[in-house]
């Protein structure tokens, strides 16, 4: 859903509050809850775009193929981007969101709890919003010796078009603190599409291999995404 900030006055005393946050189906909605608040919504902004920096959690962990997050985290470079993973079927939190090498599809971490879950119910991720992430920083964690990783992400809510991310990409706010050339349209995609990928692949190895260890899900995704790649190539052959 948008995310609407309201200006206005308190309807009790006439002063002028706070600009405050409402997320809402529609501007109507968001003015009903305003009114709901004892404020006037005599200035609405609406944002359709949201990007945020988070630092990757879980990147002491190893992954299920046994590589080292650590020393995956060691090899990823600033502003190289990476994927977000859907992982519907996580046993302790059905909103996680892994975070993975694009290049190899190896997992980093997830996104923090707390972020994961806004990205899922209040952005929609779902429902066909869009995405790009970047590594923004590499650098030992505070109080540790564990490298950590940061993130910038930003995120598209569902029936945002393509000039409505350029402008937020291009806003003078995003560019001072990001950088001009940090993430590019070109960049975004589905976040739920390598999720489908990746469900789908693993019923499949359930049904036909039962035995067998299963693979990082991050890696099957990529795997998965080549093979549909090679598929298409040859029909057009």
């Amino acid at each position: 859903m948008p995310e609407y900030w309201i200006i206005g006055k308190s309807l009790r005393t006439g002063k002028t509050l706070q600009p405050k946050r409402y997320i809402a189906s529609s501007e109507a909605d968001a003015i009903a809850s305003a009114k709901d608040d004892g404020r006037t919504a005599d200035s609405i902004r609406v944002r359709s775009v949201v990007s945020f920096n988070d630092e990757v959690a879980g990147v002491s962990h190893k992954n299920s193929d046994n590589s080292s997050r650590q020393k995956l985290i060691r090899e990823t470079k600033r502003h190289e981007p990476v994927l977000l993973i859907r992982e519907t079927a996580n046993k302790h939190d059905a909103n996680a969101i892994a975070v993975c090498r694009r290049s190899d599809g190896r997992q980093l971490g997830y996104l923090p709890a707390q972020r994961a879950k806004q990205i899922v119910n209040v952005l929609l991720c779902d429902q066909g919003a869009r995405y790009a992430a970047i590594c923004s920083s590499v650098g030992q964690m505070e109080r540790s010796e564990l490298l950590g990783l940061e993130l910038l992400v930003v995120v598209a809510i569902p029936g945002t078009t393509d000039d409505e991310i350029q402008k937020h990409l291009g806003s003078k706010e995003f560019m001072e603190s990001n950088g001009s050339k940090a993430i590019r349209l070109a960049n975004f995609q589905r976040l739920d599409a390598t999720d489908k990928v990746t469900q789908s692949l693993k019923r499949q190895g359930n049904k036909s291999e039962p035995k067998k260890k299963e693979a990082s899900g991050c890696l099957i995704a990529v795997v998965a995404i080549l093979a549909s790649a090679t598929a298409i190539f040859a029909a057009i052959q």
